[in-house]
């Protein structure tokens, strides 16, 4: 289960709202209120292992009768059905799934609308026909949407998830000391922490950010301890050229590419002084909202969907990216008034970002 499908659950059930939760992968239904589920499908083979086409054809047939017989089941016994991922696969099944509540609701993560082709944004139509609400993250997500889907403009709204690490995150700023958090990460306590990127999916570009900073004298570089986080969408390969490309700079660094635990990953939020953020593309970033929280000082690029963040009255730096160097150098020689500044930010985070401003925006669409 995604970690924000549960997050809303529990929420929701805060509320006093009875929350349950169709695994459609799995064909598991859950009862969050009672901790209870129930495997709606007892077997469904996989067609990945058959060759011969007569046998996927049949597994094919097989699963769309099961899918047709879930959503059957389910007709009428709900108040509202929130689609939390618009898989397009759930297309063909719409009308099955409209008549399973009063009210439909989609909410768009961002790459079910951005990384699709315009083929499926057009098959998509027939789930979100029959949306009474089309629920998006930011306004901007929002705008690229318009942008396909004019028709469908008086349907959406606002709502956006709420980070449940803000207070793993304030909840470890009071317990530990930053020498503590720190060591607990095997990072050095005398350096200033840079990271780079949030995870290890090479649109990230930690190899072009190093390539921009090669020309920096190394009496700066040995001041410095470079963190990559890299626990989500990696490969071997492309963590092997990172390393090099930093072994080759002699550069001090650690990357992060075992999976970590929630606290973890609040550490190295706090640990890190400037997180710097030069992806090709992103969209309103739990992670970078996280450093944010933490007080870090963020250089981030200006072609990023970011805008909101100086709509919230945000400090931080947005920048082109042959300035990148500049406002790093600038960071590093202002870093103490720097970080007076960001400090600013975690307030303006909490009042949008936390659970307790978010479920409001929720309730609102039930």
């Amino acid at each position: 289960m995604w970690p924000f499908v549960e997050n809303l659950s529990a929420e929701l059930v805060k509320q006093n709202y009875e929350v349950h939760i169709l695994d459609h992968e799995q064909h598991i239904l859950v009862n969050y209120n009672k901790n209870s589920s129930q495997q709606l499908i007892k077997f469904l083979p996989s067609i990945v292992p058959y060759t011969r086409s007569f046998y996927r054809l049949f597994l094919l047939k097989q699963i769309d009768k099961k899918y047709k017989h879930i959503f059957s089941k389910l007709t009428g016994k709900y108040d509202v059905t929130f689609i939390l991922y618009h898989f397009d696969k759930l297309n063909k099944y719409a009308n099955l799934i409209s008549k399973t509540s009063n009210r439909l609701v989609i909410s768009y993560a961002g790459s079910d609308f951005l990384n699709v082709s315009d083929s499926i944004k057009e098959e998509n139509r027939q789930l979100l026909d029959e949306a009474h609400t089309i629920a998006f993250n930011n306004p901007y997500m929002k705008e690229d949407f318009i942008k396909h889907y004019d028709n469908y403009r008086e349907k959406i709204k606002i709502t956006g998830f709420g980070l449940s690490n803000l207070s793993i995150i304030a909840k470890l700023k009071k317990q530990e000391s930053l020498f503590k958090t720190k060591t607990l990460l095997s990072i050095p306590t005398n350096k200033i922490v840079i990271s780079v990127g949030y995870t290890g999916d090479e649109r990230h570009r930690h190899l072009d950010f190093f390539k921009l900073i090669k020309d920096v004298p190394k009496i700066i570089k040995d001041r410095l301890f470079f963190i990559m986080p890299m626990t989500y969408i990696n490969s071997d390969t492309y963590i092997k050229r990172v390393s090099q490309e930093a072994e080759k700079q002699s550069l001090s660094y650690k990357i992060f590419d075992k999976r970590l635990s929630d606290n973890d990953i609040c550490r190295i939020r706090l640990a890190t002084d400037i997180a710097i953020h030069i992806a090709s593309m992103d969209q309103s970033s739990a992670s970078m909202l996280e450093h944010i929280f933490s007080g870090n000082v963020v250089i981030a690029g200006n072609w990023l969907p970011y805008k909101f963040w100086d709509d919230l009255g945000i400090y931080s730096h947005r920048i082109k990216e042959d300035n990148l160097l500049d406002t790093l150098l600038f960071v590093l020689n202002n870093l103490d008034e720097e970080r007076t500044k960001s400090q600013q930010n975690e307030k303006i985070i909490s009042n949008s970002y936390s659970w307790e401003a978010r479920i409001k925006k929720w309730v609102d669409v039930l």
